[in-house]
């Protein structure tokens, strides 16, 4: 009987006594020849710590991923701003619509009358709802009046701002008024008098009805995109808020021409109430024709 209890205990003690799942001490027998002695140890835990090559794999996938999904973002958001930009030029052009109806005529790219040298968006207001502020703009006042005007002019207005701009200022537009072009033609004479909206110098000088845009109002651009100009021509009030494009293709000039932050084009709002994006791989004569009001020019608008 006692061979077989000494059998059994070795047995017992011999047997599993490590419990992983807990870190608390553990009392277990241990049978060491003849004898047996009782010990309190402690099981380890197993490590969950990340390896350095783990770590590595993991930080490399994060990475591609980024990789893959950023221009992707990108892309995206850009799409959204391009939207938009396309939307300020839609509402802008209708407001001239709306315009003419009322006065049978567009208003000047520029009245220069009497040194008053303010832009078409002035007469604009009431008609992209901004009653408010046309309301208190003082037509017999230049536009940059200290005491009359000048605080009306650097009112920040959305739709006269691209999403994709880089500069603000009060008062900043990324949009111009077109009054003609040179590029059609071999002389600078009449650039500035035969687009949409022109400007108007002297007492007789008359503004633009659709019936003198003899090139057809679907082919003439009355609106488009000059983005970041500076702050003596980027003003929404300022008079040099319309520009004669002489300088070549879309985004070939930065400054005071047909230009965006959009890379390949630009948003162009023509005489009869359309909206185009027109690409910067359009030909400079082409551009330059759709400039103007009055000569002749015929342009397949399919291919832009």
């Amino acid at each position: 009987m006692e061979i077989i209890q000494r059998l059994s205990t070795r047995f017992w003690a011999c047997s599993s006594i490590e419990r992983p799942e807990t870190n608390r001490a553990v009392v277990g027998i241990v049978a060491c020849g003849r004898g047996s002695t009782l010990r309190s140890f402690t099981a380890k835990p197993r490590s969950q710590a990340f390896t350095m090559i783990e770590l590595l794999v993991v930080m490399a996938i994060i990475g591609l991923l980024a990789a893959l999904l950023l221009p992707a973002v990108q892309n995206a958001r850009e799409a959204s701003r391009r939207s938009a930009c396309s939307s300020n030029v839609h509402n802008m052009t209708l407001g001239l619509q709306n315009y003419h109806s009322v006065m049978n005529a567009f208003p000047p790219g520029r009245n220069s009358l009497n040194g008053m040298e303010y832009s078409w968006c002035v007469e604009l207001l009431p008609y992209i709802e901004q009653d408010v502020l046309s309301g208190r703009f003082n037509r017999s006042l230049p536009w940059s009046d200290p005491a009359g005007n000048l605080a009306v002019a650097d009112a920040v207005i959305p739709i006269f701002r691209c999403p994709s701009s880089l500069i603000q200022f009060p008062g900043d537009i990324d949009y111009g008024g077109v009054c003609g072009s040179s590029l059609t033609s071999a002389s600078w004479v009449g650039a500035f008098e035969n687009g949409v909206l022109i400007e108007l110098i002297n007492p007789g000088d008359v503004p633009v009805r659709i019936a003198d845009i003899t090139d057809g109002t679907s082919q003439t651009i009355c609106v488009s995109e000059s983005a970041d100009r500076p702050p003596n021509a980027g003003r929404w009030a300022s008079g040099y808020n319309c520009f004669s494009h002489d300088n070549g293709a879309v985004n070939a000039l930065h400054g005071g021409e047909m230009f965006s932050q959009h890379r390949t084009g630009a948003y162009v709002g023509f005489a009869d109430g359309s909206t185009k994006y027109l690409a910067a791989s359009a030909d400079a004569v082409v551009v330059g024709a759709l400039c103007t009001r009055n000569l002749g020019d015929l342009v397949d608008m399919s291919a832009y």
